[in-house]
């Protein structure tokens, strides 16, 4: 299986060296353009063809198809008659229209947006858009040239410096977005989530044990505290990707991420309130995770029904009751204490006065 997506992966490569050949040839041959616009116009071709390549999660026989239909377009662009930004659009509109497809039919997968590889997707899509966007900066550059020479070799430039480093993320599967590094971890990182998985496991199965993980590391290590907590630091820790988190946390908790770290922040709140009354509300904001102190109040009051001021004003009163109701009982056992000493009967004092006691009562 690997070497037949090899196989059609490298296909793709050819198909794209051979459209610029061929675009090359036409435009200059035929179309009897000037060497530097015919140049440019077969890189944005070949360019054009490179970036149908498609990711990790999409089928390759597809970009096979667009691109050799991108090739089978490109004498159109040499017909007598053919404005210059119609040439242009044939060159834009295979990328484009197989984008839209493969994005289209992304989002009507469900299992596509729940699987454990969606963070390598994702960077993936977004390599994709960014070279996308830089070819189309390069083809409007190239569509408002119109004989002007230094935009068409500024054009030619950008092209020649786009096709190859195409070629080469074609080549190497890397995004080029990102450091190697980082997307080396991120690779590595998508392999461990799928050794985490276990194998044969249905839908809800699989909630309830990345639900009872999320709720295990809550709870234990604390990680609500940090302002900088998100959902991806969590999803990272029990060994799943954000989108599947969420979907989970929703479905067995009835919560959003949201509302499911508050429900924590607040329950810690409460604990602080407890063991000190007087404690600031924009003090208590920060130790419980919150930037300000508004954001934690409406988040405490939705919770709990009342403002934490209130709150603590309240539970200060009872503190203080408590604390007076247990000095009045200390008192009143030590005025116990101090009336039964006063009012016993005198104990002997020695031994010797026992004895004697003792003799008195014998004769």
């Amino acid at each position: 299986m690997k070497n037949k997506l090899f196989c059609l992966r490298q296909w793709s490569r050819v198909i794209a060296v051979l459209t610029v050949i061929e675009s090359l040839c036409f435009l200059r041959f035929w179309g009897k353009l000037a060497f530097f616009p015919a140049l440019s116009m077969s890189l944005a071709a070949g360019c054009a063809s490179l970036l149908m390549l498609p990711v990790t999660y999409e089928g390759e026989r597809l970009t096979l198809a667009f691109q050799t239909m991108l090739c089978a377009l490109v004498p159109l662009t040499v017909l007598p008659g053919l404005s210059h930004a119609v040439s242009v659009l044939i060159c834009s509109v295979p990328p484009l229209a197989l984008l839209v497809y493969r994005s289209v039919t992304k989002y009507l997968s469900v299992d596509a947006l729940f699987s454990d590889n969606s963070a390598r997707s994702e960077l993936e899509d977004v390599s994709r858009l960014l070279w996308l966007a830089l070819f189309l900066t390069a083809l409007l550059l190239h569509s408002i040239a119109d004989g002007k020479a230094l935009l068409e070799g500024l054009s030619t430039a950008v092209f020649a410096a786009l096709f190859p480093a195409l070629y080469y993320r074609a080549y190497t599967g890397r995004s080029l977005t990102v450091p190697a590094s980082v997307e080396e971890k991120i690779y590595s990182r998508q392999a461990q989530l799928r050794r985490m998985n276990c194998p044969g496991e249905d839908d809800a199965a699989r909630m309830e044990r990345i639900y009872s993980l999320a709720v295990s590391y809550m709870e234990n290590q604390k990680p609500f505290l940090s302002r900088q907590f998100r959902m991806d630091d969590l999803a990272m820790e029990i060994g799943t990707n954000r989108t599947y988190l969420s979907h989970t946390i929703n479905r067995m908790s009835g919560k959003g991420f949201p509302q499911f770290v508050n429900c924590y922040r607040v329950k810690y709140a409460l604990e602080l309130i407890e063991s000190d009354p007087g404690i600031k509300v924009k003090d208590l904001a920060i130790m419980c995770g919150y930037n300000n102190a508004v954001t934690f109040s409406l988040a405490f009051e939705t919770i709990t029904g009342e403002p934490p001021g209130k709150y603590c004003q309240k539970i200060s009163a009872e503190a203080a009751l408590r604390d007076s109701s247990a000095r009045i009982r200390k008192t009143a056992v030590k005025k116990h204490r101090t009336v039964s000493a006063e009012t016993a009967p005198e104990a002997p004092s020695s031994s010797g006065e026992r004895e004697q006691g003792c003799q008195v009562l014998s004769s």
